[in-house]
């Protein structure tokens, strides 16, 4: 049998003797079952392990192995899904990660949800839906078009005209409904609602207060 390894995103810093306290924020803080309080989780070698390698001028905490891990000059450390960082080589790094080069529209929606202070699932959620969308490639001219239809699409609305056919209608009894006579509600647009089974409706976004069918589904027609 043959696998792939899958596809995972991960965060980066390379180690370099002049970016220290871009290392420090990067690795954060850790506290073990042991400790008394949070302790650096990047610190000069010495802090906590030694090497006899004079080279070795950092160590890095590894959670998961529970280890003080070295790093020359150049090495990187990486931070995975789980938040576990791994010193990696250079060459190592180079095999093995590509940098993710975001859009301009990537860049702009992370720096406007970093100011509200958005969670940081929620962020990656619409950071991640953003750049599938950059990376359709579109243009300015396609891009212009693109958004009102995607916006459609995540607000279940019809983009084809709404038909007469059955199955596009589900019907919610009297009991459902709290009316006398029941509704068809349509599956295609979940605003759309009918008297007649689909032929006529009206939307709730026409600002109706006495519900009148005020539009005119397409003849269905079954294909031959």
């Amino acid at each position: 049998m043959r696998f792939r390894r899958n596809p995972v995103e991960v965060e980066a810093v390379q180690f370099l003797d002049e970016n220290w306290q871009e290392m420090v924020a990067f690795c954060g803080s850790h506290r073990d079952a042991h400790d008394e309080w949070d302790i650096q989780t990047f610190n000069l070698i010495g802090e906590y392990s030694t090497s006899e390698n004079p080279e070795v001028k950092a160590e890095c905490w590894n959670a998961t192995t529970r280890t003080w891990q070295h790093l020359l000059e150049e090495y990187w450390v990486v931070k995975d899904a789980e938040g576990t960082f791994w010193v990696v080589t250079p060459t190592q790094f180079n095999l093995l990660y590509t940098e993710i080069r975001e859009s301009n529209i990537v860049e702009h929606a992370r720096a406007e949800l970093e100011l509200i202070d958005e969670d940081p699932d929620v962020k990656a959620g619409y950071l991640n839906i953003l750049q599938a969308f950059a990376d359709m490639g579109h243009s300015g001219g396609s891009t212009s078009a693109a958004i009102p239809l995607v916006n459609e699409l995540f607000m279940k609305r019809n983009l084809a005209p709404l038909t007469d056919n059955p199955d596009e209608w589900q019907f919610h009894s009297e009991e459902v409904w709290g009316e006398p006579g029941g509704i068809w509600q349509s599956k295609r647009n979940g605003e759309a609602f009918s008297k007649d089974g689909g032929k006529t409706y009206w939307l709730l976004s026409d600002g109706q207060e006495i519900r009148e069918a005020n539009h005119i589904s397409e003849t269905y027609e079954p294909a031959e």
